[in-house]
């Protein structure tokens, strides 16, 4: 009796362990998979290649191509554990989130790069701006978003990328726009809402009410379609509001293209990275609209 009570607990471990087998072969075709669809995707939608190298190294390198790019925007979410600091480089525009955790971009000969210095146990949103010089050049605009982490945190890197780039042919037809997001599964992501994020960014908490959450924005849809706005505008930091119902839209000065952010006012900081959407190339439109 006891070998056969022996005998079935063997069998069972075994079947244990081909399930975990069997499940952990189909994970990792899923993966890959996952990567073959998503490289497509960004090649079709914005003719950019995405790069997803090692867990020791991960680097997503965009590649917008010769197109005249009018606007490229990202959001990304950074939870890392015990990460070592990127060395930060002169930049042409650096935005602030906190004290701890700072974005920087810089722009050199033809390409746009950008390198995030993000402690451990940190979130946060990048805001960037393209430089027009580099827009109207008509040359190959490369942004990489590159961050070094301990292969045992590889886990803990969550970005969700979005980006919309509108290249046009002229002035007068902007077409709509196409959205392509990248995302890794986030374990342990905690919410953070707006009242939190207020608290801990103080120091910007001029940006943060007037944005509703750094950029709030309106309805994602067509361009040509027509968008009503109120007369009510601010300008903070070189950022200007137009205010309309629910939704705000902010936009760069005129050192910078026009760009934007769409997301649900008042949603949750963690929420914000599955909704959002990024649209660009508003210079030509809000030119029509407001002068």
């Amino acid at each position: 009796m006891e070998n056969d009570i022996g005998l079935m607990e063997t069998q069972l471990e075994l079947k244990r362990n081909l399930i975990r087998d069997v499940l952990g072969t189909i994970e990792t075709l899923d993966e890959k998979e996952h990567a073959r669809k998503l490289r497509r995707q960004m090649k079709n939608i914005l003719g950019a290649e995405i790069i997803h190298e090692n867990a020791e190294n991960l680097k997503f390198s965009i590649d917008f191509g010769n197109s005249i790019c009018f606007g490229a925007f990202f959001v990304a979410q950074l939870t890392l554990e015990n990460r070592s600091e990127c060395e930060l480089v002169p930049c042409v525009h650096t935005y602030p989130i906190s004290e701890s955790c700072r974005w920087t971009i810089f722009a050199e000969k033809n390409s746009l790069e950008i390198l995030s210095s993000v402690p451990s146990n940190s979130s946060a949103i990048l805001m960037m701006s393209v430089p027009k010089s580099l827009l109207y050049a008509n040359k190959s605009l490369k942004v990489v978003v590159d961050a070094e982490f301990l292969p045992r945190n590889a886990k803990k890197f969550s970005p969700n990328f979005y980006a919309i780039v509108t290249s046009l042919q002229n002035f007068g037809e902007i077409p709509p726009p196409a959205t392509c997001s990248m995302s890794i599964d986030r374990p342990n992501v905690e919410r953070c809402d707006l009242a939190e994020l207020q608290r801990h960014e103080s120091a910007n908490r001029d940006i943060f009410d007037l944005a509703q959450f750094i950029l709030a924005a309106f309805e994602c849809r067509s361009l040509r379609d027509p968008i009503e706005f109120s007369e009510f505008r601010e300008k903070i930091d070189n950022f200007q509001c137009f205010e309309h119902d629910d939704h705000r839209l902010l936009i760069g000065d005129a050192q910078f293209t026009g760009i934007v952010l769409v997301s649900k006012r008042n949603c949750p900081i963690e929420r914000i990275y599955g909704e959002s959407q990024l649209i660009g190339g508003f210079e030509a439109f809000l030119n029509s609209k407001f002068h």
